[in-house]
């Protein structure tokens, strides 16, 4: 009896060291797909994220090719008559239109409305003394002092722009005064690519810089006329001492009603306004234009989860012929 109990239990105990296994391996085929499901599941998400990242792409592209066609039309219609303002139809708002799987909406805004920071840029020199303020500097000043901020900035930014390594007088800053800085770095030494660079310069703090993000911009070339049909009452002030709020706001209003063909509109206007107090039209006058080639297209896509936004630098030329100048994207 005895050898036949032990043989029972014997047999017991390998049936449950079996049922064990047999449990573990289930176990451990179970964990095995569901991690190869899930990895499926992400890899399918992860493709059909890229997959409308893609459209929403070529979407924004068409936005794009839409503010193209807008500026052909516009210059078409303008016909020897080259003036760019808030009535035309490349300034009306695209709405969000639908598209299949959502929707998209887009905007042209004329950035010559708006103060070009490289007109700050002068030639390269080794200074024993300052250079004349330039027409450009002395706007940026008043511009500065208008928004309440140091007018020492308008030398800080022009140290950023220049290539030397002197620093100007009374507010400059260059190489020296960045490598003290967590983590230490250069002066641009070049002109701004994006207003986005003003957080770098010395003398702009985070409040100084939502100021300024708002009249002024950064394109490609100095000497870029400001359009006074297009330019924002702030701007208008800042061309000169004589223009105060309730002038430059006038100066908007009239340009609603009938808008300023040539710059000699625009200053026969200012002159009824301030009278005598205008010491220098000409000075203005060099400072202005009725037309714009720089715009910027704002296209922005909502694709199921997919956001994006295609923002592109325009130029227009003299012969009505657009290229993009640069383009970035940004998520929104």
């Amino acid at each position: 009896m005895a050898p036949r109990l032990r043989s029972l239990s014997s047999f017991r105990r390998q049936r449950g060291i079996a049922l064990l296994t047999a449990l573990l391996l289930v176990s451990l085929a179970t964990v095995a797909v569901v991690a190869m499901t899930a990895s499926q599941q992400l890899g399918i998400r992860r493709l059909e994220n890229t997959l409308r990242s893609d459209q929403a792409w070529q979407y924004a592209l068409g936005g794009e090719l839409w503010a193209r066609g807008i500026l052909a039309r516009d210059y078409k219609d303008d016909g020897q008559e080259r003036v760019d303002d808030l009535s035309e139809e490349w300034a009306i708002r695209l709405p969000p239109l639908p598209i299949e799987g959502g929707e998209i909406a887009g905007a042209l805004v004329d950035l010559q409305g708006l103060f070009n920071l490289n007109n700050l840029e002068t030639p390269p020199q080794e200074r024993q003394g300052e250079p004349p303020p330039t027409p450009w500097l002395d706007l940026f000043r008043r511009l500065l002092r208008l928004l309440e901020m140091d007018e020492r900035i308008a030398e800080a930014v022009q140290d950023w722009i220049d290539t030397d390594t002197v620093p100007r007088f009374p507010g400059g800053a260059e190489d020296g005064d960045y490598f003290d800085r967590k983590p230490p770095y250069r002066a641009g030494n070049g002109p701004l690519a994006d207003v986005s660079e003003l957080r770098t310069v010395a003398g702009i703090d985070a409040e100084g810089y939502a100021r300024l993000q708002a009249v002024v911009t950064t394109l490609p070339e100095k000497g870029v006329r400001i359009n006074v049909n297009t330019a924002p009452a702030l701007v208008i002030q800042a061309l000169d001492d004589a223009i105060d709020a309730s002038a430059a706001t006038e100066l908007v209003r009239r340009r609603e009603k009938k808008t300023y063909v040539k710059v000699d509109d625009f200053i026969q206007e200012l002159e009824s306004i301030v009278g005598e107090d205008l010491k220098d039209p000409e000075g203005v006058k060099s400072l202005i234009a009725v037309n714009s080639h720089y715009f910027q297209v704002d296209s922005q896509v909502i694709l199921d989860r997919a956001r994006l936004r295609l923002l592109g630098l325009l130029h227009r030329d003299d012969e009505g012929r657009i290229r993009i100048v640069r383009r970035w994207r940004e998520l929104f």
